[in-house]
């Protein structure tokens, strides 16, 4: 009998351990201007054809970003800022140009800085520094797709384990209070519980 059938037997319920991974794109992105050069990946959730892009009003799809490495002339970029920190940044990255809309997404850079970078159509691309309160005209801006790669889950094995690990218990207990011990293999490998 397997494990799920006993399972199954035992508690009158079906237990499904299957499940579609989520996916987790990464998107290069580089952009400059007048003293910047900003370089790394953007990590990201897709929130699918959902968003409506605030600079073009149009229906697109579109990305959370969840996370960012890379550096700002030369300095390492931290980590991701939440959004509503700095010029309003919504952490969004739509998937075809412009790619950022009026909010943009902000980073902090050498555990001091923090910038945001967005973009106002059909001004063009600017780094605002919360340091000096002032948006850069940017030069160029580019992003580009890398790879969806699924997210990790915690395995079915485990959970297969997990419930064995449980009914050992459970049966251990039974057993210490039946007075008699039975193997443990005996009770999902036969074809029936028989009584010693």
């Amino acid at each position: 009998m397997s494990l799920v059938a006993a399972a199954t037997a035992a508690f009158g319920t079906t237990f499904s351990l299957t499940s579609a991974p989520a996916l987790a794109d990464s998107f290069d992105f580089a952009y400059s201007g007048p003293g910047i050069t900003a370089s790394g990946v953007l990590t990201t959730e897709s929130l699918g054809s959902s968003i409506i892009a605030s600079n073009t009003e149009q229906q697109t799809e579109g990305y959370l970003i969840t996370g960012i490495t890379g550096f700002r002339n030369g300095t390492s970029i931290d980590m991701l800022l939440p959004t509503n920190s700095v010029g309003g940044n919504d952490n969004l990255l739509i998937a075809a140009p412009p790619y950022l809309d009026q909010f943009g997404f902000a980073y902090e850079a050498g555990g001091i800085t923090y910038y945001n970078a967005f973009n106002i159509t059909p001004g063009g691309y600017f780094e605002l520094s919360a340091q000096t309160s002032s948006a850069t005209p940017l030069t160029s801006f580019s992003v580009t797709s890398v790879s969806a790669t699924p997210v990790p889950e915690p395995s079915e094995e485990m959970a297969v384990v997990g419930i064995g690990v449980w009914i050992s218990s459970v049966w251990g207990q039974r057993e210490k209070k039946v007075g008699t011990r039975r193997n443990f293999a005996d009770l999902f490998l036969s074809d029936g519980i028989t009584e010693n």
